[in-house]
């Protein structure tokens, strides 16, 4: 008995996978039913997937020129590595007047301005006294990075019929990225 089983079992079992693959044959070019709606479903899912591809791709190239420009500024600020980045600024700011010949009258304490979190933003008031030759050359100094910024400067010459000298008042502002330290105080919990 077992060997008829055995028998029919060999001989059914090829008989079932001929008619199967001569099934498949015939209709080659017709899905199963439950395959041809996961294939249009696939279909329709990839084609909102590139959709939403070359929108991104559209919104990176639109937003490419702020990016470069935020770039320009980090590549400019002064190092969120510096132990004392309030000192680290204000010496800045006194030794490229000093350097350049400049009288430094007055030069306020670095105060921190509202920013946004991971990057903060510092201005200081300095008063002094500069020729023409000299503010040249602070320009070029306060222009090598990391950069000063510029908040705002008012010049008046000391004497409207001969002057010798400006006197300048301005304000210098300075960046800090500090992305990486936001981030870790938010892991922490700490404000």
């Amino acid at each position: 008995m077992k060997e008829t089983f055995r028998n029919a079992i060999s001989l059914i079992l090829p008989l079932i996978f001929l008619l199967l693959s001569g099934f498949l044959f015939l209709t080659g070019s017709r899905h199963f039913p439950f395959l041809s709606k996961m294939i249009a479903a696939a279909a329709q899912k990839q084609k909102k997937l590139e959709t939403r591809i070359q929108n991104l791709k559209q919104e990176m190239e639109e937003k490419r020129p702020q990016l470069l420009a935020l770039q320009s500024i980090r590549r400019n600020s002064i190092s969120a590595d510096a132990a004392d980045f309030v000192g680290t600024f204000r010496s800045r700011a006194e030794q490229d007047f000093y350097s350049s010949g400049a009288q430094v009258r007055t030069i306020s304490t670095p105060r921190q301005l509202k920013g946004v979190p991971g990057i903060e933003l510092y201005e200081i008031n300095l008063t002094a006294e500069i020729r023409i030759s000299e503010l040249v050359s602070v320009l070029e100094a306060l222009n090598k990075p990391p950069a000063l910024l510029w908040r705002s400067v008012f010049l008046r010459p000391n004497n409207v019929i001969n002057p010798e000298y400006l006197n300048i008042n301005a304000v210098l502002g300075a960046v800090c990225f500090r992305e990486k330290t936001a981030a870790k105080m938010e892991k922490e919990g700490k404000p």
